[in-house]
């Protein structure tokens, strides 16, 4: 009698998330791929798919409902990793944790959990208002980074120097915040660094890899270089690498991928700049992490949300 195949959910098939979809499926997964748009490229190789927002859970939860999965997971997406613990949660798969997703999605709760177990970072304000804005450049000082609460990548994040800078920057960051919230927070200058890791079937987070990134001047900064491992002295990574640890805790990350940047100011401190708690994008997870730590992340993804184990033990990077 032939063994019926796990039925898998991807969240997410554009191109970073194809890798992810093509080790489902060589690991003899049924594969449903949704998206929010149909010229997707993982869309292709599942054997079904779905047109889907990532931020509508409502329809999510109706589409995993009819599909009834054995697992649901993600890939180098916040909105996709939420979605994926939520209607994991709600169905009562296995997941990273709903407690975690709230602390890595939200960037005021990050730094209030980061806060609260005294990890370095840049002060920073919540605000709602330009004049709340204004108040909080009293305090800190130019420049700062103006960012919305609750959104990907570099989406509205920019510096202000000026007081119209922080209007135009105060719009950019309002125009794309979901909870229409703005964090305004000191600029912290330095070297930008990335420490990406994941967390063992035994719940013990292991730092993978370390890079250090090249950006260019101005108010919305280009990566334009990333150098694994990074070009920082044995000193100062072994901080950095502490340091992750030490927010990981905070954040109370007990499952899956972790992707952290911060920055090195020339003092050696390091300053926190976010967390989160899935693969690093542009297929950093996918192929970068794999090729420096031989830890196969999507196979790890997909093992995790099966409940199944991963072969093979992480360890923990020494430089």
């Amino acid at each position: 009698m032939t063994a019926t195949p796990p039925r898998l959910m991807i969240i997410g098939a554009t191109w970073e998330q194809v890798p992810l979809i093509r080790a489902a499926k060589d690991a003899g997964c049924f594969v449903l791929a949704t998206d929010p748009g149909d010229a997707a490229e993982g869309l292709a190789i599942a054997d079904e798919t779905a047109k889907l927002d990532p931020r509508d859970l409502g329809r999510a939860l109706d589409i995993a409902r009819e599909f009834r999965p054995d697992g649901i997971t993600a890939d180098e997406c916040d909105y996709s990793h939420y979605a994926a613990v939520f209607l994991s949660s709600q169905l009562g798969l296995p997941n990273d944790g709903l407690p975690a997703a709230q602390n890595t999605s939200n960037k005021l709760w990050m730094r209030q959990r980061c806060r609260d177990s005294h990890v370095l970072q840049p002060r920073f304000f919540p605000c709602r208002t330009v004049e709340e804005a204004l108040d909080a450049v009293e305090i800190i000082d130019w420049p700062v980074i103006v960012k919305p609460v609750d959104n990907r990548g570099a989406f509205g994040v920019n510096i202000a120097r000026n007081g119209d800078d922080l209007n135009a920057a105060f719009l950019d960051a309002l125009m794309n915040a979901h909870s229409r919230e703005v964090i305004v927070e000191a600029y912290v200058e330095g070297t930008h660094i990335t420490v990406d890791g994941c967390v063992d079937q035994t719940g013990a987070h292991h730092n993978l890899a370390i890079a250090s990134k090249k950006v260019t001047a101005g108010d919305k900064p280009i990566i334009v270089e990333v150098t694994y491992p990074a070009e920082i002295g044995d000193a100062q990574r072994a901080h950095v690498l502490e340091t992750n640890q030490q927010v990981i805790r905070a954040l109370g990350i007990t499952g899956g991928l972790t992707h952290s940047e911060y920055i090195v100011d020339d003092r050696g401190r390091c300053f926190l700049v976010e967390t989160a708690n899935r693969g690093g994008g542009v297929l950093t997870s996918a192929r970068i992490v794999p090729a420096v730590s031989g830890v196969d992340l999507s196979r790890l993804l997909i093992a995790n949300a099966l409940g199944q184990p991963y072969e093979g033990r992480p360890k923990p990077y020494d430089g």
